[in-house]
């Protein structure tokens, strides 16, 4: 059986942080004072192209989304890793690989409704959130930590891509939009950019 190791205390600006929900608020401050939104873009000449490509797009008509089906969703669902945990539902990827053909039928028609509605339940945008400790740093830090987010499973099965076939206007424009951040030579989130050490070099 194997024991969880305890977390030590945070230094913080009012004192230690002993308690869990005291570690808790100054891993949020921290994160808070690390990501702040961006105000002032930094190529202004290209965030104007993509809000152009953005006012085109939404005056094109909605095409009708292609709908799912109990083998995709079955399919979908074989695809998933077993070690992945869990988010707020506590549902892991192995549990679902034994549901039953009339309980994966109830997921298509709910995974149609949303695709009709265009409504993604707001429960399935939570996540439970664990700090891990970079390695090499001073584990008494709330700097020191990174947050990792596990969103729920029922969730990520949706947006599962092969689950996603989006209508070919659609695709054109997803794809414009990746290419001009692309070509702002900051983008490197879902590229085949260079990655960590290039964005922190620009950094």
């Amino acid at each position: 059986m194997r024991i969880p190791t305890p977390s030590p205390p945070l230094v913080t600006p009012g004192g230690l942080a002993l308690f869990d929900s005291e570690k808790a608020e100054a891993l949020a401050d921290s994160l808070d004072a690390q990501f702040q939104p961006v105000n002032d873009p930094s190529v202004p000449a290209v965030i104007e192209v993509v809000n152009e490509a953005m006012r085109a797009y939404s005056f094109t008509l909605a095409s009708e989304p292609k709908l799912t089906n109990p083998t995709e969703v079955q399919d979908a669902i074989r695809g998933l890793k077993d070690g992945k945990a869990p988010g707020p539902d506590g549902i892991p990827n192995r549990a679902l690989k034994h549901l039953p053909l009339s309980i994966v039928s109830l997921l298509v028609v709910l995974f149609n409704a949303i695709l009709r509605t265009q409504y993604f339940p707001v429960a399935w945008k939570h996540a439970r959130v664990f700090s891990i400790l970079q390695p090499g740093k001073d584990p008494a830090l709330p700097s020191s930590y990174r947050p990792i987010s596990l969103l729920e499973t029922i969730g990520k099965l949706r947006e599962n891509p092969a689950l996603q076939d989006f209508p070919r206007s659609e695709r054109t424009w997803i794809t414009s939009r990746r290419a001009v951040l692309i070509q702002t030579q900051t983008q490197h989130g879902a590229t085949d950019r260079p990655p960590c050490g290039k964005s922190i070099q620009e950094l």
